[in-house]
């Protein structure tokens, strides 16, 4: 999440950053990763540092595993990556996007509860105008990486997903090219897939609920 988002600033060239840049960009991930700086010395200590290669590395260490960061398959579950699916689709070209979207009105809502005290990060409170303007905009992002590289591209509406759970989840494996299991949907999720403070993302350690696409709000 918040290496692709802080990226861009250090303006790297041909996928590349300088190594200053990019020791810069790991002090300004440093509060938000459990980072030893010296495990990525041989990265960093080339005269132009590959973008992919500071990314794997730091992948690496968060996961503990090099086989599975060199070969293995792995998800990443950000929305504001719509925003840099040209990047991301350009270091990893085998990388495929699932754009789960809602209904705005019911997503609005639910964002809007993130602001409430207890139930979200500290966001500030912001008028539905500032909602809309970003939904607007992320889709247009989707839709501009889209008309190039539709194959690699496969949109998921929530409302289909709560409803019809296993057809949405065998469309999904047929896009990423893996035959989902019978109790894909409804086996128990690791809670290593929520960190401490996201204390708004533990629903989705429940069964699937058909009901979720129409809720307001998360509580």
């Amino acid at each position: 999440t918040h290496f692709f988002e802080r990226l861009g600033k250090y303006y790297p060239v041909d996928s590349r950053l300088s190594p200053d840049k990019a020791r810069a960009l790991l002090t300004e991930l440093k509060p938000y990763l459990d980072m030893d700086p010296a495990r990525h010395e041989t990265v960093l200590s080339q005269s132009e540092v590959p973008v992919r290669a500071l990314f794997l590395s730091l992948v690496e260490e968060q996961i503990g595993n090099a086989r599975d960061t060199a070969a293995g398959r792995w998800l990443e579950k950000t929305p504001m990556h719509v925003l840099s699916m040209p990047v991301i689709g350009g270091l990893f070209p085998q990388a495929k996007f699932i754009v789960m979207m809602r209904n705005p009105l019911t997503a609005f809502a639910s964002r809007r509860e993130l602001s409430e005290p207890g139930k979200g990060w500290g966001e500030e409170w912001k008028p539905i105008e500032f909602f809309c303007r970003e939904w607007r905009l992320m889709l247009d992002k989707v839709h501009a990486f889209e008309v190039d590289h539709a194959d690699r591209v496969l949109r998921v509406r929530l409302e289909d997903l709560s409803e019809d759970t296993e057809s949405e989840i065998e469309r999904i494996g047929k896009f990423i090219g893996k035959t989902p299991t019978a109790t894909s949907a409804t086996k128990p999720l690791s809670t290593r897939i929520i960190q401490p403070f996201e204390t708004w993302k533990t629903p989705a350690l429940q069964p699937v609920d058909q009901a979720m696409a129409l809720r307001t709000g998360r509580s």
